[in-house]
Order: structure tokens, then C-alpha cells, then sequence
């Protein structure tokens, strides 16, 4: 026993032996693999010119300032991504990410602009939060509760006020979306479409909703042009499933976001409706319609995907790109360029979770 505690110390000796006389240059790369690149950079900049590894080291520091340099210049590129669109947490995390890499006072203080920028939004919007709620404005609380998400994600707070406003909405649409639908099933439609038109009121784009009052105007069309007589599309709408519902509500919906000027938002909820019933066809015409009208744009976002790409603003270029799979979902250059982008945004994403060292400020 002895013997074996005896050599398992002499087994040890050569690896803490070769741990303690590692180079400077190993010392580095060690430091570097943990995260700590600042640390890494000042052990190889102490190398002296005569060391035999001071080419190496020279090269290390060339490779990592440059790698430190694109690391900022995407964080800063991300940070002001968000905050073109009001996503101020998201920005601030990603400015703040670029500022452990390389001080800068500038961006030091638009930093403490822009925090002070969102803690005065939210008590803002919070207070208008707190009031549409407690006074019943349901579908104002959650319009102004989706702001609130946008500017910070990260606050603790979303999660029981989301909770409690789910829970108020759901029990009044819920309910109102029954109370519609037995109406539409005994075919008193008027009292139906009062009832799908209250949902609305609280979730403007709810598919049940929106499917059943299409349904309804077709059958009140069929009967007056003929004379009380329902035709067959009307008693097909009668009879329809409830994913065939859903299935025409979001057609609706793509047809308003088209009216609207959101052709993008269109294809997605025409994309949602063949999923609900693929046999839906005027939502495969509707699509194919869309698609048909953007083509011209293809190319346009594609270019300033890439010019995007370019210039380090990865989440521009794949809100670009993402857009163009929408036109040209089979588009095999669209695919590898989303491909490329999400991996570089991962390995963002992937550094935001490892310890960041502090650099040394002037």
C-alpha cells in the first residue's frame, strides 16, 4: 500500500515538474484557452525579442488582437442592431460585452445614456402597464406588456405579469370564443359574429375568431342571393373543422398584414394556414400571389445580406437573408449564407456564457 502511494507520487512528480517549467509562450496559450486573453496577450508581449519563441509569441499577439478587434467590432455591430430596434437590454449586454474587450470612453458613456434611457421607459410604461390592467383594458395592457418585453427580456418582473395578464385574457377570450361558437353551431349568426368581434377586441388576430366571422359573411352572402337557399361552399363552411376554421382565420390574417403593407408577416400566416389545412387553396394562391410580388426584391436583400455580412452586422444580414427565404424558400445560396451567419452569432452568443476578463482601463 505504501509502495503504491509512493508511486503514485512519483508518477506526478514529471507532470507538476512540466507544469511548473512550462514557456511563456504555453503559459499563454493556457490563459488564452481559459478566456483570459488579456492576461494571455501581457505573458506573450514579455517574451524578450532574444527567446526563441519570440517570433511565435509576436504572431500569437498579431492573431489574438486582430480576433479581440472583430469580437468588438460585432459586438458593438449587435449592440446597435438592438438598439435601432428598441431592444435597449440586449444592447446595453452587448455593448458592455464589447467594453470588457477593449475600453472605450465613448462608448462608456452612451452605455450610461442608454441605461438610464431604459430604466426610464419602463417606469413609464410600467405605470401605464399597472393601470390599463388593473382597470380592465386588457388588450392595452398587452400591447403595452409586449413593449415592455421588447426594451428588457431579462426583467424578473415579465413573468408574473405575463402570468397574471394570460390568465385574464384567456378566461375572457375563452370564454367569449365559446359562447361564439355555440352561437354559430344553432346558427344564430348575428349573435355569433357580436361574440367573434368581442375576442378581437382582445386578440386582434386570433384565427378562430377570424375564421368564423369569414365563415359567417359567406353564409349570410349565399343566403341572400338566394333567397334564403344555402349553397354548398355556405354549407361546407357549416360543417367545417376546427382546424379548417383556424385555417381560414389566418388566411384572413395574411390578407389584412398584405393590406397593411407587412407582405412578410403575409406569407407567414399564409404559411401557418396550409399547415393547419393544406388542401386550403386560396391561401396557396395567396402565398404564391405574394411571393410573385416580392420577387423583385430578392436579389436586393440578398446584396445587402451580404453587404451586411460584410461589414461584421451578422443580425442584419440574417434578418435580410431570413426575409429572402421567404420569397425563395428553395434558394440553395439562401440556405448557406443563414447557415454561416447563425454559426458566427452562436459563437457570440457561446462567449457571452464564459468568463470575460476585465481589460485594464487607461
Amino acid at each position: 500500500m505504501n509502495f503504491l502511494r509512493g508511486g503514485s507520487t512519483l508518477l506526478l512528480v514529471p507532470i507538476l515538474f512540466a507544469l511548473g517549467c512550462a514557456s511563456p509562450l504555453d503559459k499563454g496559450e493556457q490563459l488564452y484557452r481559459e478566456g483570459d486573453r488579456s492576461a494571455a496577450l501581457e505573458t506573450w508581449e514579455s517574451i524578450p525579442p532574444k527567446n526563441k519563441n519570440h517570433e511565435q509569441a509576436v504572431q500569437r499577439i498579431e492573431a489574438i488582437t486582430t480576433e479581440r478587434a472583430q469580437l468588438v467590432d460585432r459586438y458593438l455591430r449587435r449592440a446597435r442592431y438592438f438598439e435601432r430596434k428598441k431592444q435597449l437590454a440586449e444592447s446595453l449586454l452587448n455593448y458592455r460585452l464589447a467594453l470588457r474587450l477593449q475600453y472605450d470612453e465613448p462608448t462608456l458613456d452612451h452605455v450610461q445614456e442608454l441605461a438610464r434611457t431604459l430604466v426610464s421607459w419602463k417606469k413609464q410604461y410600467w405605470e401605464t402597464f399597472d393601470a390599463a390592467f388593473h382597470e380592465g383594458r386588457l388588450a392595452e395592457a398587452q400591447e403595452v406588456l409586449g413593449l415592455l418585453e421588447t426594451f428588457d427580456p431579462f426583467d424578473p418582473e415579465l413573468t408574473l405579469k405575463k402570468a397574471q395578464l394570460n390568465a385574464a385574457l384567456n378566461k375572457s377570450v375563452s370564454s367569449t370564443l365559446s359562447l361564439g361558437r355555440r352561437h354559430f353551431s344553432s346558427g344564430a349568426y348575428s349573435k355569433a359574429k357580436k361574440a367573434f368581434l368581442e375576442v378581437l377586441k382582445l386578440d386582434p388576430t386570433n384565427e378562430s375568431a377570424q375564421g368564423h366571422l369569414a365563415y359567417i359573411s359567406v353564409i349570410r352572402k349565399s343566403e341572400q342571393g338566394s333567397g334564403g337557399q344555402r349553397s354548398e361552399a355556405a354549407l361546407s363552411k357549416i360543417m367545417a373543422t376546427e382546424a379548417e376554421i383556424r385555417a381560414e382565420g389566418l388566411y384572413q390574417n395574411a390578407l389584412v398584414s398584405e393590406r397593411s403593407n407587412a407582405p412578410f408577416r403575409a406569407i407567414h400566416y399564409d404559411l401557418e394556414a396550409l399547415l393547419e389545412d393544406p388542401t386550403h387553396e386560396a391561401a396557396r394562391n395567396h402565398l404564391a400571389s405574394v411571393r410573385k410580388k416580392l420577387a423583385p426584391r430578392l436579389e436586393p436583400l440578398v446584396e445587402a445580406g451580404r453587404h451586411a455580412f460584410g461589414e461584421e452586422d451578422l443580425q442584419t444580414a440574417l434578418d435580410d437573408w431570413n426575409k429572402a427565404l421567404l420569397i425563395a424558400p428553395d434558394d440553395p445560396r439562401l440556405h448557406d449564407y443563414t447557415t454561416r451567419a447563425k454559426k458566427l452569432l452562436e459563437g457570440l452568443e457561446r462567449l457571452r456564457t464564459e468568463p470575460l476578463h476585465e481589460v485594464s482601463t487607461p
